[in-house]
């Protein structure tokens, strides 16, 4: 009978090498095959393989290979005494296919495994890339439930904040990673908001520049035919930019929140014109932090911890929980997994000094 088993390409190389490999026998997937030996690919089987494929960060760590093994042979899943999983020796020779998991996967193992090794057409692509979209999902949404604990901020209190936000964000992240370009036409708000990039030379580089940069979104994704149709729009977006420009020359090193003080009837004003689905503060929040850790890489190397601290001593709670939550789905959870550990104080890591 032939079975497919989900490997890292390490362990095939592994196998490869020594002939020999051992597997937990409940990792093997029984499957049919047509009259050429063809595996058939059937709803259930896709959805077992879909379960079954590990944890990855690229495509070309993971591979399916088909064996065939004698159904004498086969263990049963797990011995009678006390469930423990059985293993079985797997033999090179009774290798009959390798599947990488995409396409794209397939032209990069071609350039690292033995030239001599045909690899099958991908079988599942489809539904790998459903898996890969519903797992970066998870990272993401973890990322914003995580940047809040670390904050010491309840999720539960915002919830009703929070939520209605998660469908464009995560469109938001998706495009962003896609890297389509800024401004993206007839989308919601958040969406231009996680795929904008500051380009221009002129915006400060102070904290008053994030302003700036919040102006040049609302402008952007708002342009028709090069102009701002709406009139009302317009107005506010012309007296915003002034109030900005006043701010610039009275102090251009101002203090981050004195300047979300300052600002605050302007960017409210903005905020009821575009109907924005979240305050305006928040995504000023969100625009300093980004691009504080596209230049750190860390968050420990940001002005989160200061935010956070006066943030919490001002009116600007809900300004914040939201802020971080967007920041949190844009990077996703991997970025600040680190922090979060050592918030957790989690038994594997190091004993902090006291």
């Amino acid at each position: 009978m032939t079975y497919l088993l989900p490997l890292f390409y390490s362990e095939f190389i592994i196998w490869y090498k020594r002939s020999n490999l051992k597997v937990m026998t409940f990792r093997l997937i029984p499957t049919d095959c047509d009259s050429t030996g063809e595996i058939v690919v059937d709803e259930k089987l896709k959805a077992i393989v879909k379960k079954a494929i590990p944890e990855y960060d690229e495509d070309f760590e993971v591979l399916l290979v088909a064996v065939k093994i004698a159904a004498e042979n086969l263990y049963p899943y797990y011995t009678p005494m006390h469930c423990i999983p059985s293993y079985m020796d797997i033999e090179i020779t009774q290798l009959r296919r390798v599947y990488p998991i995409t396409e794209r996967g397939r032209r990069f193992l071609k350039t690292q495994i033995d030239t001599n090794i045909e690899l099958a057409e991908a079988l599942f692509e489809e539904d790998i890339t459903q898996v890969e979209q519903e797992r970066d999902r998870k990272l993401a949404l973890a990322g914003g439930r995580a940047l809040l604990k670390i904050a010491g901020l309840s999720e539960e209190e915002f919830e009703q904040e929070l939520k209605p936000l998660e469908p464009d964000l995560l469109l938001g992240r998706y495009h962003r990673l896609l890297n389509d370009e800024f401004p993206l036409k007839d989308v919601p708000f958040l969406i231009n908001l996680l795929c904008y990039s500051r380009k221009s030379s002129i915006i400060s580089n102070t904290d008053i520049g994030y302003f700036s940069d919040f102006g040049a979104i609302i402008r952007q994704s708002w342009l028709e035919d090069n102009q701002i149709k709406n009139n009302e729009i317009r107005r506010n977006l012309a007296a915003y930019s002034e109030v900005v420009k006043k701010a610039i020359k009275e102090n251009p090193n101002e203090d981050f929140l004195n300047l979300v003080d300052k600002l605050f009837p302007q960017l409210q004003n903005l905020e009821k014109i575009t109907e924005l689905k979240c305050p305006a503060i928040s995504c000023v929040i969100f625009l300093k932090l980004q691009r504080e850790l596209f230049q750190e890489q860390i968050l420990e190397g940001t002005s989160f911890a200061s935010i956070v601290e006066k943030f919490k001593e001002s009116n600007y709670h809900k300004e914040l929980a939201i802020g971080l939550f967007i920041l949190g789905i844009s990077f996703g959870f991997d970025t600040f997994c680190s922090t979060y550990y050592q918030y957790c104080n989690l038994d594997f890591l190091i004993p902090k000094e006291k």
